[in-house]
Order: C-alpha cells, then structure tokens, then sequence
C-alpha cells in the first residue's frame, strides 16, 4: 500500500475516533441534562358531625333528643303520638372537594314496629330518598355547613299496643351511617 493510501487511512480512522468520541460525549451530556420538580397540594376532606372530625369507621354518639308530644305525654318521653327530633349539624367547611353522600338510618329494636318511622330532613341539602337511603351531592361551591334533622315518629296505631308495651325502659340505639365520597363528574 502507498504512503498516500497510508496516510489517508489513518487520517480517516483518526477522524473517526475523534467523531466517535465526540458523538458520544454530547450524547451523554444530552442524556443527563435536565430535572425537574413539583409541588403538589393534595385535597382532603374533613368532615364534621356536630363538631366531631369524622374518620373512617368512626362512631359517634349523638345525645339530646327533643319530643314534641301532646298534652298527654309527659315532656321529655317518646309515646305514641309524639315525634323525636335531632338536629345534626355538617360542617364540611375543610373539604377540598365536591361530595356525594349517602345517609341510611336504622335501629334493630323498631323492626317489628312499622308505626315508629325515621326520616331525614334539612332545608340546606336537596336528599333524595329511596329504600331507607337519602343521597345527594354536596358541591364545592354549597354552602359548607349543614342543619339536618333526624325525626323519629311513633304513629299512634292501636293494632300495635301490646308490641309497642315492649319497647318500655329500654335503650333504643339508633344508627345514621355516613357515606361520604368525593364527587367525580
């Protein structure tokens, strides 16, 4: 092979070392250039039941209720022909989001007892009612606090006396189960 063949070649493969070197390099450096970072605030929600934070699982209980009877029931006591009322309050004031909730109210002890009856009632949220639930949404832009009652009536019915006798000196729980979730539209 000539001097000038030689030459060429190895100019040629030094050139190509250098490209190669080069290309590396600036593909490495494109390859760690950049980063970046964010900040993120996360919404809650936290609810309250007449001042209690609610949590998961979380029961709490709800004492004074107020009767409102006739002339002939003493004040204070749930008989036939009287209405027992309690009023909650929902405060969703911390609450970064809309809300769809669901309230269902029972008691074990009134199953035999079709003439004492539970509704819910508020002029704050518009419940729909179906199969002993009330649902509805409560939207970021609501108001964030909430009056509901709790009403309990005892029709007078005399079909029921003696089953009704039954329910005399006993504690009557009463359960309101709370969902709340956050509304996805």
């Amino acid at each position: 092979m000539s001097f000038l063949k030689r030459k060429a070649l190895l100019i040629t493969l030094i050139i190509s070392i250098f490209l190669l070197f080069a290309v590396t390099r600036t593909f490495g450096l494109l390859e760690t250039v950049g980063g970046a970072s964010a900040d993120l605030d996360v919404a809650d929600w936290i609810i309250k039941v007449d001042g209690n934070t609610i949590n998961e699982n979380q029961i709490v209980y709800l004492n004074n209720l107020s009767f409102n009877g006739n002339d002939n029931v003493e004040e204070g006591y749930f008989a036939p022909g009287t209405v027992g009322t309690y009023s909650l309050v929902l405060d969703t004031t911390r609450a970064n989001v809309s809300l769809d909730y669901t309230f269902t109210v029972s008691s074990d002890i009134f199953t035999d007892h079709d003439n004492i009856t539970f509704t819910l009632t508020s002029n704050d949220l518009n419940m729909t009612y179906s199969n002993g639930v009330y649902t509805g949404t409560i939207l970021l832009s609501d108001p964030q606090i909430y009056h509901i009652d709790l009403n309990l009536l005892w029709h007078e019915d005399g079909n029921h006396d003696a089953l009704d006798s039954e329910l005399i000196n006993l504690d009557v729980p009463i359960n309101i189960d709370v969902n709340l979730i956050q509304h996805i539209s």
